[in-house]
């Protein structure tokens, strides 16, 4: 995606310059390693929003493809291509797919900056990348903090990577089938992730719509622009046609459960995150970089001014709807901290550019600098230093930030290993919600009664089932709780100390007997107590 007159002038080409550029990757490389090694493998540090697709992987494990992994008799709403893969690598390599998400860390992650740099370096010259990729990881707080997720929404920038490559042929060709196969791999994206892939398609018909001014100076200008929105279109058929049932799942359905489309992280409504601590640096050198490449005509100047315009457009009706009057309570609200996340992504490409901009304004005309031939190379390593001097400094503290060692005491692991032996992947745990989500969802992939609602599928009542939980642990008598499980079809019931049943408490003290309602399975000689609701209160037989 070079511009046209490239700034590329400080990067020498041949021999000499692919050995600098293989020297930057590799200290990135070392960086990485030395950073996440330890948060990965060491530590086993994993995010919260791990569980949930680990429960997936584990339940396309048991050949559980169309079904929600948390909730009986749901279906499929979440994209299931991260858990598909991660279920076959686990499975061949005979590893839990946790392990797989936390070495994802070091491995698959790694190709979010290493692809930064490599997109920069080949659209606006070395020294933006450099300056860009150090705004990236050690400037932008949500990178700052989330670089190192393994989760899909992070995952999704390295199919986004791929997918600009692939449109940077299909434009360099003028190829219909590149077009197609960038369509295809595009619409396969969103069974990845979602956003990254729609924010891409929407700036590609942006960008191609604002160049066809310039097609019309061809010597064939008719059918120059009739190629272009030709191949856009099958780009677009292609993309859609790929990605129309995994929207299906995601979409379909009424809306009895918000939380997961309107969920408003924290970061959103802080100045430092939002809006990068109103540091007039990354503001200045980020809007220089703006300006650059709005003048500019190229590929990717465009496609970046593109990008930009839909991650800020896209976060407009959260910020109305947030701080707005009674008029905006009803906008759409869509996940804003992931294209607040976009946003800050381009931006660190802006201020690449940015500085470079001013780098190469300033050396020519002051004298100081022009009669130095240091000079650029001094004032690069300034701006990187005033870019990421402190998040590097800070980086070891910032990458754990939202990554917590993965540790399950023994008692809970022990219940795992025989929940896994003699239960269906089918059957309904009901307990807290926090164990719900992270030992037996995702330890186990059975379903559960009730897991948090940012991870719950938007078709299913969270909470006509947080009613239905509450009443259990209130119920008076055994029969009662029996009933009201039966009802709900809730096979076993796990007693924790956030959350133990009232038939459950008074049995501890002799008060009741549940024996005719309930049969504890696990739990006898000390460790979890799991109860099992009986089938047949007729027969106190039934142990199974």
């Amino acid at each position: 995606m070079r511009h046209n007159g490239g700034p590329d002038s400080a990067s020498s080409g041949g021999r000499s310059g692919f050995l600098v550029d293989a020297a930057l990757l590799v200290g990135l490389g070392l960086f990485w390693a030395i950073y996440v090694w330890p948060i990965a493998v060491d530590e086993q540090r994993q995010g919260y929003d791990i569980s949930r697709d680990v429960a997936s992987a584990v339940n396309f494990q048991h050949g559980q493809f169309l079904s929600d992994p948390a909730y009986r008799g749901e279906q499929l709403w979440y994209p299931p291509l991260s858990p598909m893969l991660v279920a076959g690598i686990a499975y061949a390599l005979d590893v839990e797919p946790a392990s797989c998400y936390r070495i994802s860390q070091l491995l698959f992650n790694a190709l979010l900056p290493v692809g930064f740099f490599l997109f920069m370096r080949f659209s606006w010259g070395r020294r933006a990348a450099v300056l860009g990729t150090i705004a990236f990881l050690f400037a932008m707080p949500w990178w700052q903090e989330e670089v190192a997720h393994g989760q899909p929404s992070i995952h999704a920038v390295a199919w986004g990577w791929l997918a600009l490559l692939l449109y940077v042929e299909q434009h360099r060709r003028a190829s219909m089938p590149w077009a197609l196969a960038c369509g295809v791999f595009q619409g396969l994206s969103f069974w990845h992730h979602p956003i990254v892939p729609a924010v891409l398609a929407i700036a590609m018909v942006i960008q191609t719509l604002w160049m066809i001014p310039a097609y019309r100076k061809e010597l064939e200008p008719r059918r120059c622009v009739r190629g272009v929105t030709r191949r856009m279109s099958v780009h677009l058929v292609a993309t859609v046609f790929v990605a129309a049932p995994v929207l299906y799942f995601m979409l379909h359905g009424p809306i009895r459960n918000s939380f997961p489309r309107e969920f408003v992280a924290a970061g959103v409504q802080s100045v430092r995150i939002a809006l990068l601590g109103l540091n007039p640096w990354l503001w200045g050198m980020g809007l220089v970089g703006l300006i650059l490449s709005v003048r500019r005509s190229d590929l990717g100047s465009r496609f970046l001014v593109s990008f930009l315009a839909v991650t800020v457009l896209a976060q407009v009706p959260s910020y109305l709807r947030l701080y707005g009057g009674s008029w905006t309570r009803d906008l759409p609200l869509m996940v804003p901290h992931d294209f607040q996340r976009l946003f800050q992504l381009s931006w660190a490409i802006c201020i690449g550019i940015g500085i470079d901009g001013v780098i190469r304004v300033l050396v020519p005309r002051v004298r100081l600098l022009r009669d130095n031939r240091l000079s650029g190379a001094v004032l690069t390593a300034i701006a990187c230093a005033i870019t990421g001097a402190i998040g590097f400094v800070k980086a070891p503290a910032n990458l754990r930030t939202y990554l917590s060692p993965y540790s399950m005491p023994a008692s809970l692991q022990e219940a795992a290993t025989w929940v896994r032996a003699n239960t269906d992947i089918n059957d309904v745990f009901a307990c807290e919600l926090d164990l719900a989500f992270r030992w037996l969802n995702a330890g186990t992939g059975r379903k559960v009664w009730l897991i948090p609602p940012g991870h719950t599928n938007h078709r299913v009542d969270w909470k006509h089932r947080a009613r239905v939980l509450l009443t259990l642990r209130e119920a008076p008598s055994p029969e009662q709780f029996w009933r009201i499980a039966r009802e709900n079809g809730i096979d076993y019931v796990v007693p924790s100390p956030n959350w133990t049943p009232l038939v459950i408490r008074r049995l501890t003290t002799g008060e009741t007997d549940v024996t005719r309602y309930l049969a504890l399975v696990h739990g006898r000689s000390g460790g979890v107590p799991i109860y099992r609701v009986r089938e047949d209160v007729n027969s106190i037989r039934d142990t199974r």
